[in-house]
């Protein structure tokens, strides 16, 4: 009796604890799938709110661009459909006539030849299309739209093109922040999002580009987020002419996404009137001869001996002295290659890119201008 109970007694100690441990196992399993859950959820809620904000954004880019067409812009999703819009932005963009299409569309065939024609136009100005087609934009394919408004803003506002062929060639993003970093290199600003939430990043960029509209910015408290980015830009429309497509809620939001943010700092240099890009334009000029003094970052910059005399001019003999009788590309590549080995300033685009018949892509060209502000001339 004894020797029985001892064994039912270590036969039920034995099942309480598997019972336990099967208890445990399913409770930790229920714990990490609802820990997943929540992630799951907080990512889409998420990636819900930077969606929000970068079709706020791309319409109000959109709005920008047809104010001198008289159309508005209310919804991405709907307001293309009959490609009206899409072609008069296309034409605002690209600063040609499209042609006939469908001025009053009654059915949806017509919408679709409207798109079509739309996306042609596009493409013909080596704009990168990927998925998608006019059903699409006829169907209100927001994902696809706004895919296809930042293949617009690439091109058109940030002016650079898809060119796999050109191993040099930045990204927008790193085009961007190495452009942010040589502008305020005392500024610590490593991203395109969340480093801009305090507001004071911006008022920097705004008083280094136009010194003295807001000296205060490094007196600016961090907490007073929204104040400080109303501020900054406030001033950058008021004094750069910069629009607000970005709002200074969605700046400061934790939300802000690259693309967003992107589209509003590529007004600082977009244009040959924007202010970034004539404050490179000076201080290039400041260090040429006046023989060789440039008017943009496209056809002035092809010939090669613009790019071998700056190089020359921030450190002499850094690009070395040419063969008889050079072709473009020589030159460019002896101003890249010493403008590396001397003040280690790396290139961001090819010499054939730069050398190329067609338009040369400015963004590149003026960023890697802009990195050598930070260097002292010999």
């Amino acid at each position: 009796m004894s020797d029985q109970s001892s064994a039912n007694d270590r036969h039920v100690s034995n099942s309480d604890t598997s019972n336990k441990g099967m208890l445990s196992s399913n409770n930790e399993r229920n714990l990490t799938s609802d820990a997943s859950l929540r992630f799951s959820t907080t990512m889409a809620e998420q990636a819900q709110k930077w969606a929000k904000i970068q079709q706020k954004t791309f319409t109000n880019w959109c709005n920008d661009n047809l104010k001198a067409a008289g159309l508005t812009v209310h919804d991405l999703s709907t307001d293309l459909e009959d490609g009206i819009i899409l072609l008069k932005l296309v034409e605002t963009l690209s600063g040609r006539k499209i042609g006939r299409y469908h001025r009053k569309v009654k059915n949806k065939p017509q919408k679709l030849e409207n798109v079509a024609k739309a996306l042609k136009a596009i493409a013909q100005d080596t704009v990168q299309l990927v998925n998608i087609g006019n059903e699409d934009i006829v169907n209100g394919n927001l994902k696809l739209i706004l895919g296809l408004i930042w293949r617009l803003i690439l091109t058109y506002q940030i002016k650079v093109k898809a060119d796999s062929s050109d191993k040099n060639k930045a990204s927008a993003k790193q085009l961007m922040m190495t452009w942010i970093q040589s502008i305020m290199p005392g500024c610590r600003v490593r991203n395109l999002n969340k480093d801009w939430n305090t507001g004071i990043p911006l008022c920097a960029l705004v008083d280094h580009i136009k010194p003295g509209v807001c000296p205060q910015w490094s007196r600016l408290d961090p907490r007073n987020r929204l104040s400080n980015a109303q501020l900054g830009m406030d001033i950058a429309k008021d004094k750069l002419g910069v629009p607000q497509v970005l709002s200074p809620e969605d700046l400061t939001s934790p939300e802000l996404d690259d693309l967003s943010m992107l589209t509003y700092l590529s007004y600082f240099t977009s244009t040959e009137e924007s202010p970034g890009y004539q404050e490179i334009l000076k201080f290039v000029n400041n260090h040429l001869p006046s023989e060789l003094s440039v008017k943009n970052f496209s056809v002035d910059w092809k010939d090669g001996k613009v790019i071998h005399a700056f190089v020359n001019a921030i450190y002499p003999g850094a690009a070395r002295p040419p063969p008889p009788n050079p072709s473009p590309e020589q030159l460019i590549n002896l101003a890249l290659a010493g403008a590396e080995q001397k003040l280690d300033i790396k290139p961001l685009f090819s010499a054939s890119s730069l050398a190329k018949a067609d338009a040369v892509d400015e963004f590149p060209l003026l960023t890697y201008l802009t990195m050598f502000r930070n260097c002292k001339s010999m």
